[in-house]
């Protein structure tokens, strides 16, 4: 039986491999555009996004080579939304995953053309690779994910939550929930359909990846408080410091753990529901929780 250790650095290599032989070579005219596009996606980073996509379609019974393309879309847009989120406007951040970020190394200008490109790459591969039926509903599925409704709605709250009139609690939800698990949701549904499955299926898996999305986060939140800058790549304890609104900061450590553990129960009952298959995404919604870095 192939370890999940070893799942996650084949899937690392397969993804990482097509990104590199996809994206515009950095000899390209604009070079430094290309280069900027290539230091952020390529070479760093968990590719845990693309993993669900290609483990959905993998433990569903579908051929990987279909949602490649789609692993490789989703790391796209999940690269843009950290090179923006890294930006002064945004978090003001130095590093990520372990080296300078985008604006630090290539200036601002460049890093929101980079992001901008990684975001329009993103669903140029879609519609280039992926066959019409499948090509319709992956791009419904990641629209719904990345927009206002999505991952950039959850920025806005995340950045702006202490001028709206929402209860701390609710607006902490929505931030996580959008932010977050919106994208992790929409990787196992893509994967669900670049299998073939029945949307009964599909929905399951978005539902058991809110679940995975929200422990994620919360787990990052208590990383935050508590992990080493050396082993996150990034700098740690920048969320008090920012006044972010983050579940350690409104709950404290011991009771975020106790709900990304919760929240991690909720996805394995999800996964488990499917079929046996989903072993392999059982064992990682337990070794999430158990993640340093």
């Amino acid at each position: 039986m192939i370890s999940l250790e070893d799942r996650l650095s084949e899937n690392r290599r397969l993804v990482e491999n097509w990104l590199k032989d996809n994206l515009p070579s950095p000899e390209e005219f604009p070079q430094k555009m290309h280069e900027a596009v290539r230091y952020s996606c390529i070479g760093a980073g968990k590719y845990l996004r693309s993993f669900l996509v290609l483990e959905a379609c993998r433990v569903l019974g579908g051929k990987m080579e279909k949602a490649l393309p789609v692993a490789g879309a989703i790391e796209m847009l999940h690269t843009y939304s950290l090179i923006h989120d890294d930006l002064p406007a945004m978090d003001d951040d130095d590093l990520r995953r372990g080296k300078p970020t985008s604006h630090k190394k290539f200036g601002e200008d460049m890093a929101i053309l980079a992001g901008d490109a990684l975001c329009t790459f993103a669903w140029q591969v879609i519609a280039d690779f992926t066959e019409p039926m499948i090509c319709s509903k992956v791009i419904k599925i990641i629209g719904r994910a990345v927009g206002t409704k999505g991952m950039i709605g959850g920025q806005v709250a995340d950045m702006h939550w202490n001028r709206m009139s929402i209860p701390k609690p609710k607006i902490l939800r929505y931030i996580h929930r959008h932010k977050t698990a919106a994208l992790i949701s929409a990787s196992l549904g893509c994967g669900s359909v670049c299998a073939g499955a029945d949307p009964g299926i599909t929905q399951e898996m978005e539902r058991a990846g809110v679940y995975l999305g929200m422990e994620f986060q919360i787990v990052d939140d208590i990383l935050d408080e508590t992990g080493e800058e050396e082993k996150m790549g990034k700098k740690v304890k920048k969320d008090s410091s920012a006044n972010k609104l983050t579940y350690p900061n409104y709950y404290g450590l011991d009771t975020s753990k106790f709900l990304a553990q919760k929240y991690a129960e909720k996805a394995c009952l999800s996964f488990s529901s499917i079929n046996d298959r989903c072993e392999s995404l059982v064992e990682l919604t337990e070794f999430i929780l158990k993640r340093s870095n």
